[in-house]
């Protein structure tokens, strides 16, 4: 934060550091993903065992799903990406050992076979997580097999700092905490995109009053 100029030909500038809580980060759902066959199983799963059509209406009914198949999700996607950093240990470690082996001349063509399948189930692994990365970053690149993860992982980054708001002046005072920033947005917009109701003309039908008085048809 930049303060005035009084005592000094420049402006003094104070930083702080702050941890900043804004609640938990909203589901994204990665295209690698889908190429994990186990997530079939888990979303039919949950769409065939809950039964929601006791809350009557359709749009209902789809909301109440898309929770529970988000639920399910994020649960499946935690355990399995510890299997798969369990995997991606067990892998390099086998394949150094072969490797060892191999710099030795001690190395047998069944295990050359073995530490290409080991090589080839890490890459896939790896290419994976290149391609969350890189919906990360939201940048379309030209070349399918790029693999410039640092690139991408830097625009991960410029994206999360230009889109935080750390700070915003609140009654000529410069307000940090979460929750008073969050409410300052929501009546910033709410006063941007309010619309006044126009008055409607109202419709008497006279004959209504008399409707008690009429004569039922024989």
């Amino acid at each position: 934060m930049a303060h005035p100029k009084r005592w000094s030909d420049h402006c003094p500038v104070s930083l702080k550091t702050t941890t900043y809580d804004f609640g938990p980060s909203p589901f994204r759902f990665y295209t690698s993903w889908l190429d994990i066959p186990s997530i079939n199983e888990v979303v039919e799963k949950v769409v065939g065992d809950v039964d929601l059509h006791s809350l009557g209406r359709a749009d209902l009914i789809l909301m109440a799903k898309l929770k529970k198949v988000k639920d399910a999700l994020k649960a499946w996607r935690f355990e399995n990406k510890v299997t798969e950093d369990r995997e991606v240990e067990g892998l390099l470690n086998s394949c150094d050992q072969w490797e060892a082996k191999a710099e030795l001349g001690l190395i047998t063509d069944g295990e050359i076979e073995l530490w290409a399948t080991a090589h080839a189930k890490w890459q896939e692994i790896e290419n994976r997580k290149a391609m969350d990365i890189k919906q990360k970053s939201r940048v379309k690149w030209a070349l399918d097999g790029d693999e410039n993860s640092s690139f991408f992982h830097r625009m991960c980054k410029i994206h999360i700092s230009n889109n935080r708001i750390n700070g915003l002046p609140i009654n000529g005072l410069w307000e940090t905490r979460p929750n008073h920033i969050k409410k300052e947005v929501m009546h910033f917009y709410r006063e941007k995109f309010k619309e006044q109701r126009p008055s409607k003309p109202c419709i008497i039908f006279e004959g209504i009053k008399n409707c008690p008085r009429l004569i039922k048809p024989s």
